[in-house]
């Protein structure tokens, strides 16, 4: 990769690898970074919306979804979420912010099923959270999921 990074997301989308986010030790980044193994090259994509560390991403229909995350350096406890997603279409190599969670998140799990990313877990200001949320990426939208984790966990 050309930038170093830490507590950045990854995700795998039609045979490349996509690196987003995460930060230098300085700074929160926006930069996206994906891989060929076939050529064994790097190549930059457009920047993320938003900068964040910690985020979670998943690709759902054709698409890569980004979600969450922190949006500064310090302490985990004194950052502040970022609380939108945002969706990668490769075709139109472009980022597009969509519906937010109801429950702004870092450090959460993630699923793809379909066309549908759960995101379960993480992290908000105050505490680790138990509840799971399903974002629908066809109809951009967000939905509870009827269930929560057996326990509060962040980083899962």
């Amino acid at each position: 990769m050309e930038t170093g990074r830490a507590g950045h997301c990854a995700v795998v989308l039609e045979d490349l690898i996509y690196v987003i986010g995460g930060h230098d030790t300085h700074t929160c980044l926006k930069s996206v970074e994906c891989y060929d193994p076939l050529s064994n090259q790097w190549r930059k994509v457009p920047d993320v919306t938003n900068a964040r560390r910690f985020a979670a991403a998943a690709a759902a229909y054709r698409r890569i979804v980004v979600v969450g995350g922190f949006c500064e350096m310090g302490a985990l406890i004194e950052a502040r979420l970022e609380p939108t997603c945002e969706v990668f279409d490769p075709c139109q190599n472009e980022w597009s912010l969509v519906s937010s969670p109801k429950v702004p998140r870092a450090g959460c799990g993630i699923v793809s099923v379909d066309d549908t990313v759960y995101v379960f877990g993480g992290e908000n200001e105050e505490d680790f959270l138990d509840s799971v949320e399903c974002f629908n990426v066809k109809h951009n939208e967000w939905h509870e999921v009827d269930a929560t984790l057996p326990k509060a966990l962040s980083f899962v």
